[in-house]
C-alpha cells in the first residue's frame, strides 16, 4: 500500500495509536505500507514498514531506509527511491519517488524521459536520412558517380 502524504497527514500516516493507520493496516494484514512525502523540507521522504508476527500480533515495523534513501521492496522485488528531478515542460522541478531497476541499478524510465529518448532518436534517423540523401544525390553528379563508388567499394577511381 502506498501513501502520498502531506504535511498536515504525515503524522496520522505513520500513528501507532490504537487508530492509527500503521495499527489498522497491520492488523488487517497489509504486508507493505510505504509512506512518501514528496514535499518534506528534510528527510526522509520515504518511510516503509513490512508487516511482522503473525495472528493477533501482527504489526507493521518501520524499515531501515538505505544509505541513498531508498528501500528494498521484497514484493515488488525493486527498491523505491526518492529522486529530485529538476523538472521538464509537463512536470515541475520537486521530489519524486522512483523505481529503480534491481538489474541495472538505474530507474526505471517514466513519462517523460520515454516521450524525450523517442524524440531525440526521431532526430537521429531525420539526421541519418537528410545525410544519406546528401550523398546519394551526391553519387549522381556525371563526374562523382565513379569517386563515390570508389569511396563505398575501396577500390581506385579509374581515370
Amino acid at each position: 500500500m502506498f501513501e502520498i502524504a502531506s504535511p498536515s497527514t504525515w503524522r496520522h500516516d505513520v500513528s501507532t495509536a490504537p487508530r492509527g493507520k500503521l495499527t489498522l493496516y497491520g492488523q488487517l494484514g497489509v504486508r507493505e505500507y510505504y509512506v512518501y512525502n514528496p514535499t518534506a523540507l528534510a528527510p526522509p521522504h520515504l518511510r516503509a514498514f513490512t508487516l511482522q508476527g503473525d495472528g493477533d500480533e501482527m504489526r507493521l515495523e518501520e524499515v531501515a531506509p538505505r544509505p541513498n534513501g531508498g528501500v528494498w521492496s521484497p514484493l515488488l522485488r525493486a527498491e523505491l527511491r526518492p529522486a529530485w528531478a529538476s523538472g521538464t515542460e509537463w512536470e515541475p522541478a520537486g521530489s519524486y519517488l522512483r523505481v529503480i531497476d534491481p538489474t541495472t541499478g538505474a530507474p526505471i524510465r517514466v513519462g517523460d524521459e520515454v516521450r524525450q529518448d523517442y524524440q531525440a532518436a526521431r532526430e537521429q534517423i531525420t539526421a541519418f536520412q537528410r545525410d544519406n540523401q546528401v550523398a546519394r544525390a551526391g553519387c549522381r553528379a556525371p563526374r562523382a558517380v565513379e569517386r563515390c563508388r570508389a569511396s563505398v567499394t575501396g577500390a581506385p577511381e579509374s581515370g
